[in-house]
């Protein structure tokens, strides 16, 4: 039987300097084994981002903002992580059925826990020197624990998935995903009772690479992620919201990021 590895590391990092002062690093892994009609996958990835600010208080009594008066703090605006595991099976070469269980966090937007489990089905349309097309819909079981809430949240989604990859030269490639999940049933939540198909979540990449070597590739990458639902945004550190008020997070996050893509097999 023929098996089949494949692995590999992506790196970014942005730093800034001056006026504004930060730091972001991300990171990802990925591997899978196919052996016959049986393929197993795992990722993870993260991402960290501190910036330094300041802030200002007028202490001394006199009108306006003087020396000593402004302090410098480093805050950290991005911490996020997920991990996923995946098995398909496969049904010729174009069809398979899957199942995979993920789990993530992402405190900037009021989740502390984000816990996954899908099954479904993988079409595989369109395949030929150049170009791909897949589709995917299945079913999603999430559990989403809030940072700013004590109550957890299962959600039951449909799921519609789609990637495409476009080679356009031997050196460069450009690729594009979405994945849409909406509720099939009612859910109570921390903001109040949501009806069926009232909480969508979208996340999207695109990414444009170009090869540097038979094992490296670098790549502008540009992630999208919107939620009509989205959580509770938590307190600044050291502080709590006043009874009665509790924001919630932008529905709509982005990130865009230069990386550095190694393929070990």
């Amino acid at each position: 039987m023929n098996v089949e590895w494949k692995a590999s590391a992506h790196a970014g990092l942005n730093v800034t300097s001056g006026n504004t002062r930060g730091l972001a690093v991300s990171g990802s892994g990925a591997l899978s084994r196919r052996a016959g009609d049986h393929r197993f996958a795992a990722e993870i990835s993260g991402s960290l981002a501190r910036t330094q600010v300041e802030i200002a208080a007028d202490t001394n009594g006199v009108p306006g903002i003087g020396r000593g008066e402004v302090h410098t703090v480093v805050e950290t605006t991005m911490a996020a992580w997920a991990a996923k595991l995946r098995y398909d099976r496969f049904f010729g070469k174009h069809h398979s059925l899957y199942g995979a269980a993920s789990a993530a966090a992402d405190a900037a937007a009021g989740k502390r826990l984000i816990g996954a489990l899908q099954l479904g089905y993988s079409r595989e349309l369109l395949r030929r020197t150049g170009q791909s097309l897949t589709v995917e819909v299945g079913y999603d079981l999430a559990h989403q624990d809030y940072v700013s809430a004590t109550q957890a949240v299962a959600v039951h989604s449909a799921r519609l998935f789609t990637a495409s990859e476009l080679t356009t030269s031997p050196s460069a490639t450009a690729s594009i995903g979405a994945e849409l999940l909406t509720n099939v049933g009612g859910e109570d939540t921390a903001t109040g009772h949501v009806k069926p198909l009232e909480d969508d979540r979208i996340t999207g990449r695109a990414e444009l690479s170009l090869k540097v070597n038979d094992h490296g590739r670098l790549a502008m990458r540009l992630n999208a992620r919107y939620d009509s639902r989205p959580a509770p945004r938590p307190a600044p550190a050291g502080s709590s919201w006043e009874d009665g008020y509790s924001p919630l997070a932008d529905r709509i996050d982005t990130r865009s990021e230069l990386v550095f893509a190694y393929s070990f097999l």
